[in-house]
């Protein structure tokens, strides 16, 4: 059972890891595309782009303590395989969610922009 907490630990991580740079890649693509369309000053993009980091770093953070939260509540129960899928299962949902947002926030900054 425990070996199996640390390897899905192991995979949350990874996750985590594709996710910031996922994000990170997307910041740099729409800091291009402002510069491009309104020839902005550096400074302004730079906070932007701070701005933008932060609200990633409290993301991550709220996603690793549901996380810890899961595990250490799978470790209580110790129950059946089922209801650790179930929770595995309800935790990406949850991901998946806190993705769309974070993609929505960034195309209505984008489009408030113009």
């Amino acid at each position: 059972m425990i070996i199996v907490m640390m390897m899905m630990m192991m995979m949350m991580m990874m996750m985590m890891m594709m996710m910031m740079m996922m994000m990170m890649m997307m910041m740099m693509m729409m800091m291009m595309m402002m510069m491009k369309m309104m020839k902005m000053r550096m400074m302004v993009i730079m906070m932007l782009l701070m701005m933008m980091m932060m609200m990633m770093i409290v993301i991550m953070m709220m996603m690793m303590m549901m996380m810890m939260m899961m595990m250490i509540m799978m470790m209580m129960m110790t129950t059946t395989t089922t209801t650790t899928m179930m929770m595995m299962m309800m935790m990406m949902m949850m991901m998946m969610m806190m993705m769309m947002m974070m993609m929505m926030m960034m195309m209505t900054m984008t489009m408030t922009r113009r």
